[in-house]
């Protein structure tokens, strides 16, 4: 799906999911397969969620997007290039072995759930 800036809602037991140049908000599940998904920019009415059970998510969002989020891979890890680890009262932050991640981009916005169960979660800045 290309160009859509309306509400999403997709389901699939075994498929990949592309949405390419969307705006949201969206649920989207897949049973087995990847789900790559390119925001043009990011709707701030609705939560987002967006799961899979066997296979990667790949999110890619503007610098400017503000969101809070929830990144959890049950058996995979988490890796994002927005500045979401606060570090420790030390000064530390963790570098590794992430499974689970929440934090706000931008100051927070429209929560943002990436759950995946068996597979790596991708957010990255375009």
């Amino acid at each position: 799906i290309e160009n859509l800036s309306n509400e999403l809602e997709i389901n699939t037991n075994i498929g990949y999911i592309k949405l390419n140049n969307v705006t949201g908000p969206i649920t989207a599940h897949s049973t087995t397969g990847n789900i790559d998904v390119v925001f043009s920019s990011v709707n701030q009415t609705a939560p987002f969620s967006i799961s899979s059970s066997t296979g990667m998510i790949d999110i890619s969002l503007p610098s400017n997007t503000k969101a809070s989020v929830e990144l959890n891979s049950t058996m995979g890890s988490v890796y994002s290039n927005f500045n979401l680890i606060k570090p420790r009262e030390d000064g530390l932050k963790a570098i590794g072995g992430q499974k689970a991640i929440t934090g706000d981009i931008n100051n927070g916005g429209v929560k943002m759930s990436l759950k995946a169960s068996v597979g790596n979660i991708y957010l990255r800045k375009k």
